[in-house]
């Protein structure tokens, strides 16, 4: 009989500690990401949320070279907010040995800085930004592969993220004041939201 009870103080001690732990791990497939050249804004897309962070010129300009630039991305320490702040660190490193001295002094401009142990160019950015659902389908470029990133996040209740509308020709963030427009870029040529009269 005791040793029974001594079985079920550890199970409820167990159960307990997990029901107050203060945050549970979520994993978010990103398939996809949009540079505003305009506002420097970066929109990354999982399959059904779409995560805005203002503001990040050089990790949006990196972003962009990686079409034709091979890095490889870390991401780390990744926390979602009961109000939906997202918050966590990208680390760009580069994955050539021998770079030329001109994608040296143009990562270089973006704040990449050649690591002493690897002997490359790494750049590491803090971001924070807001997570909004999708409604309809982003006309945005998908990566080859979804990025697995592991995202803490508080137990219980979560506020209900504002929504990201995709139209044709505009992707359209709620917001409580003002809406952010982001103009689509199509086969290269940018389209913007044309309002009548």
């Amino acid at each position: 009989m005791y040793r029974i009870l001594m079985i079920l103080c550890v199970f409820l001690v167990g159960c307990t500690s997990h029901l107050w732990k203060p945050e549970t791990q979520k994993v978010m497939a990103v398939n996809g990401f949009y540079v505003n050249q305009e506002t420097n804004g970066l929109v990354v897309t999982s399959s059904s949320d779409a995560y805005l962070f203002p503001s990040q010129e050089r990790l949006g300009q990196a972003l962009m070279l990686s079409r034709d630039v091979e890095f490889i991305p870390e991401f780390n320490n990744f926390a979602l907010s009961r109000s939906n702040v997202v918050t966590g660190t990208v680390v760009l490193t580069l994955d050539e040995e021998n770079p030329s001295d001109e994608l040296v002094n143009q990562l270089s401009a973006l704040g990449f800085e050649k690591n002493s142990e690897t002997n490359r160019l790494v750049s590491v950015h803090k971001i924070r930004g807001e997570r909004y659902t999708i409604q309809g389908e982003l006309p945005l470029e998908k990566l080859e592969n979804d990025y697995k990133i592991r995202i803490s996040q508080p137990r219980g209740v979560v506020d209900t993220a504002r929504k990201v509308v995709a139209t044709p020709f505009a992707i359209t963030f709620d917001a409580a004041l003002t809406a952010v427009v982001f103009p689509v870029v199509v086969l290269g040529s940018v389209t913007t939201l044309i309002a009548g009269p």
